[in-house]
């Protein structure tokens, strides 16, 4: 929240699922910190997992020629977060863009008429992929 006060972009970063796939690392340096009073080691963690998911988005926008943190419609917005984790659920990806469930399940299903959106596995354990326009 505090990032996302400084750039909006950071609203964007999936915070939830970054910790969920770091979970062990998460929960030994917020146990070190609380050991030794000092939060330092938990704030590099986390801003180490931060770097990591940037360098990553960079990563990724630079393989779909969409380079740069603005993207235009939700129906973009929807499709970029799903390729960085396509286990993200309608309500995870209401909340980051600050729209509704429903209107998230309305994009999904127009992204999955065309073409642009499969779904792979159960739908608790499965996830999205993204199929990217030639």
């Amino acid at each position: 929240m505090i990032l996302q006060k400084w750039k909006p972009f950071f609203a964007w970063l999936p915070v939830e699922t970054l910790i969920y796939e770091q979970q062990e690392g998460y929960y030994e340096a917020l146990n070190a910190s609380n050991t030794k009073g000092d939060s330092t080691i938990f704030v590099t963690f986390m801003l180490q997992i931060i770097r990591d998911a940037l360098a990553e988005i960079i990563e990724t926008q630079d393989s779909h020629h969409n380079v740069g943190v603005n993207v235009g419609t939700n129906e973009e917005k929807v499709l970029m977060l799903l390729r960085q984790d396509g286990r993200l659920t309608a309500k995870v990806l209401a909340s980051t863009l600050g729209l509704t469930e429903r209107q998230i399940e309305r994009i999904m299903a127009s992204l999955k008429q065309q073409g642009r959106l499969v779904r792979r596995g159960a739908s608790k354990n499965g996830y999205w992929e993204v199929i990217d326009e030639p």
